[in-house]
Parts: structure tokens; sequence; C-alpha cells
């Protein structure tokens, strides 16, 4: 049984290699079915060469599909950047800042203090956890109680409670 299934083995590769042989000798023109390489019966094979000029193959005629990419510029900026050049300008308004429009005071919103005698304390504001000494809005936070927190920006100290709006004072 083993010899039968080594000879039929056998067989299939030299069958394959020669299919293969003859697949590769046509892709490659070695070997061509085309009528323009036939000669009728009983001409000669230097009059059916002139009678029938080659056929040319479309890559021939083509040419290549592409073209080769100039050299990269030196100077080339970083993609990660906006290019300045590109960016709409900016409205008239929000280049000139005229002395009537004061900055608004900004309001603390505190979601919640978190708070604890032997570590530091933490309080939420605007969504940014803060401890004590930590800045927001320009404003520091000086104390964490229990119940509130205080601010200071400048001269000017302030609490601010959970669940209020806290605006800076005047």
């Amino acid at each position: 049984m083993a010899e039968k299934k080594q000879t039929t083995t056998i067989a299939l590769v030299v069958f394959l290699g020669i299919a293969l042989a003859g697949i590769l000798l046509v892709q490659f023109d070695v070997l061509s079915f085309s009528p323009a390489k036939a000669t009728a019966p009983g001409a000669s094979a230097a009059g059916a060469s002139n009678a029938n000029p080659p056929a040319t193959t479309a890559a021939q005629t083509l040419g290549p599909a592409w073209e080769r990419p100039g050299p990269v510029r030196l100077g080339l900026r970083d993609p990660m950047q906006l290019d300045a050049a590109k960016l709409p300008p900016a409205p008239a308004s929000a280049t000139s800042s005229s002395p009537e429009t004061a900055v608004p005071k900004p309001v603390f919103l505190v979601t919640g203090i978190v708070f604890n005698k032997e570590q530091s304390s933490s309080i939420i504001i605007d969504g940014q956890i803060l401890y004590e000494g930590s800045a927001i809005h320009g404003a520091t936070v000086v104390k964490i109680t229990e119940q509130y927190a205080e601010m200071s920006r400048g001269d000017k100290t302030w609490q601010v409670w959970p669940g209020q709006s806290n605006p800076e004072p005047e």
C-alpha cells in the first residue's frame, strides 16, 4: 500500500512540475500559441515573418504607469504643528483688546472635598483634583477643611463650598 501511495505522489509531482514549467514558458512568451506566429502550409518561414509584423505588448506601448518623485526638500516643517500660512485670519474684534471688555471672573464649581486629618486633603474644582498649595484659574488653594476650602489671589481670600456657585469676590 505504501509503495502505491509513493508512486502516485511521484507521478503527481512530475505532472505538476511539467504543468508549472509550461505555464511559466507561456507566461514569459517563450512558447506562444498566437496565430500571428503560425505559418501557413506551403509558405516559407521568411515570407511569413515579413507578411505579419511582430505584435507589441500593451506594456511596451504604454510605458511606465508612474513617475519618479522629486527630491525631498531640506526645510520641511513639523507635521504635528499647524501651518501658520494655512490658518484663517483672526477676526478683527478678537485681535484688538478694547478696554471696555473686562475678563469675566471665574466661577469655582466645587464637586467634592476629600478630608483626611493624617494625610493631605484634596478638593475637586472644575473637574480637577487639587491639594493645598495647588492653583486653578490663577487662584491658590490655601486651606481645605471638612466643609469648605479657602482660596486666595493676591491679597483677597474667600471660601468655596461644595454644591454652590463660588465666584471670586470683588
